[in-house]
């Protein structure tokens, strides 16, 4: 018969050998990702995403979009019946910006739990960007030169994270959503519109990038940029008729062309821009904001070019959630 003393050992590794899978509430996106890791290497093993603008209108409410919850909830169970296919042992749900400035994100959560069973953890704007940075460190191909600058464009907020020995973490809270709902008024955007979101832009992230711009060109840094529109502009760059993100994953955007797609958004209206090949139908709306918003960090630190990660915020979760081999 076997000894009791030997069963947690055979447990624990079989514990060990599934799945985590990791739950993104974001302010236009809700995320999933399955994976585990083999030998080292982060093994991603399925995705799913529903974009459902949780914080649609959040700047004028201070609550979340009324709509969007039960869509939210009802993304988040299908996620979790994919979770349970894979046998994961254990779901971790995290929110950002919008779980952070809604009045009502205590309520909000606790539906989910009470629906789901699943536990929802806000993370701070500084965690977030220090777990966007464990997630694209994973892919040490991106770490060619001795200093990177990395940026996650959201929805809600931009994390900006040097990776240097200078470490600098900082979130600010202008995304593709709120910069959409707070100057966007024609369809095409008017030039009046497009001149006030670019001064807007260049007072809110100055000061950060001030800071950084003098190492950014002294150390010829690599500036990296994930999260949606910069996976959208790589998609669109590449003309994709569906989301690769091994195809997108790493690739190099200069100003240049960036400044192309932009000019080709700005000069379409909205139903125009869901023709345009690479380009998701949800995020026609918000990715001229996300564009420029990505136009003035460029701009403000002179870089010519940028690479793109398909990985981020979701891949630092599951690394430092620990040893799970």
């Amino acid at each position: 018969m076997q000894s009791r003393k030997s069963l947690p050992s055979t447990i624990g590794h079989s514990l060990r050998s599934k799945p985590l899978a990791v739950i993104d509430i974001g302010t236009n996106t809700l995320r999933l990702l399955i994976g585990c890791v083999k030998s080292g290497r982060l093994v991603r093993m399925s995705s799913d995403r529903e974009v459902t603008r949780l914080g649609k209108n959040l700047r004028k409410t201070n609550v979340l979009n009324r709509d969007s919850i039960e869509l939210s909830i009802r993304s988040i169970i299908k996620f979790k019946v994919k979770c349970d296919e894979f046998n994961v042992r254990k779901i971790i749900a995290i929110g950002t910006s919008a779980l952070r400035d809604a009045q009502d994100s205590s309520s909000f959560l606790q539906t989910i739990k009470e629906r789901t069973g699943i536990e929802v953890t806000v993370i701070s704007g500084d965690k977030e960007a220090e777990l966007t940075l464990k997630g694209i460190q994973g892919q040490k191909t991106l770490f060619s030169s001795p200093c990177s600058i990395i940026i996650d464009v959201g929805g809600g907020s931009t994390e900006l994270i040097t990776s240097n020995d200078q470490c600098t973490k900082a979130s600010i809270p202008v995304g593709g959503v709120n910069l959409f709902e707070r100057f966007f008024k024609c369809d095409p955007p008017s030039n009046s519109d497009l001149n006030d979101i670019k001064n807007y832009l260049r007072v809110e992230f100055n000061p950060v990038l001030s800071s950084v711009q003098d190492r950014y060109i002294s150390q010829s840094c690599c500036l990296i940029a994930t999260g949606g529109t910069p996976a959208t502009l790589a998609s669109m760059y590449l003309s994709l008729t569906s989301y690769d993100g091994d195809k997108v994953h790493g690739q190099a955007l200069s100003y240049d062309a960036i400044e192309s797609m932009f000019e080709k958004l700005v000069a379409l209206s909205m139903q125009e821009r869901r023709c345009i090949p690479g380009l998701e139908y949800e995020r026609a709306d918000i990715i001229v904001s996300g564009t420029m918003i990505i136009m003035t960090i460029m701009e403000l630190l002179h870089a010519q070019e940028l690479i793109v990660s398909d990985y981020g915020l979701m891949e630092g979760v599951l690394l430092e959630a620990g040893d799970f081999q």
